[in-house]
């Protein structure tokens, strides 16, 4: 007999989101806005034959993106790599804010800072932040099969060495961007007092095609199945790397409720 596969977590219908709850999904989609504009973004710069990237600033990336539309990476000298309109908010999904403010809840005297994986983990960098968690943002560059750490703020050494640090992205389907940051850490000599793993996502639907790319990385027991909707469903915690001490999910580990959104209205005015 098949198990049943994990669903998809319920997103808001048409119509569900009003009054005070509307005010503060308004408050943090404006929030989450100036939080990424306040970034740095990775440029990709070609020079001849050699290759680099550098931070530019979000109004900077944005022209660049515009400058650039529809044309393919190897046709320009200087193409963006993360487009800062296309970062996502998960307010959508329900519940998933009142579970972001009962982890934060929960969590936030366990860690010194939070780092969070650039595009899809700056939601949750966000909402700590918020909350009062000192957060920075990472962008993590991938060139064929190296990856690169590259910072989206300005991180002072001293903010890392002997922290407990709490890293946020919204799932792991191979683990290689989780792993780049104890390593680039470890390289620059930085020791930190541990690190854990905050994903949104417990369980990974990723489409067909993203599936035919990634199945040969992915590790034993990983994959799931395929659901009738032709999805794939991808375990998020066993890929993670054994550098992280411990390693959880909002979807799994926190269940929020009403009474856990009245710090974060607090903090957003409503």
């Amino acid at each position: 007999m098949m198990r049943e596969l994990p669903a998809e977590p319920p997103e808001y219908g048409s119509g569900a989101i009003t009054g005070e709850r509307k005010q503060l999904f308004d408050a943090l989609s404006v929030g989450f806005h100036n939080y990424i504009c306040s970034k740095s973004y990775p440029v990709l710069v070609r020079d001849g034959n050699e290759i680099n990237f550098v931070m530019v600033s979000v109004e900077e990336n944005i022209k660049l993106v515009r400058a650039v539309a529809g044309a393919e990476p190897a046709d320009c000298p200087v193409y963006p790599l993360v487009n800062p309109r296309k970062v996502q908010n998960w307010l959508h999904y329900r519940n998933m804010v009142e579970s972001v403010c009962r982890a934060a809840k929960e969590l936030m005297q366990d860690y010194d800072l939070g780092i969070g994986i650039a595009k899809k983990g700056l939601w949750l960098s966000f909402l700590f932040s918020s909350l009062g968690l000192p957060t920075y943002d990472i962008v993590i560059v991938r060139d064929e099969d190296a990856r690169t750490y590259a910072p989206m703020d300005k991180i002072r050494r001293e903010s890392l060495e002997g922290k407990r640090i709490l890293v946020f992205d919204n799932d792991a389907i191979t683990g290689d961007s989780l792993a780049v940051i104890p390593e680039a850490l470890q390289e620059k000599g930085i020791s930190y007092a541990h690190m854990d793993l905050l994903l949104l996502h417990r369980y990974s639907h990723i489409s067909e095609d993203f599936y035919q790319e990634v199945k040969d990385r992915l590790v034993p027991g990983q994959h799931l199945g395929k659901t009738d909707k032709g999805k794939r469903v991808i375990d998020s915690l066993l890929p993670v790397p054994k550098a992280f001490r411990k390693k959880m999910t909002i979807e799994n580990d926190f269940n929020g409720r009403r009474k856990d959104l009245r710090k974060l209205k607090a903090k957003m005015g409503v």
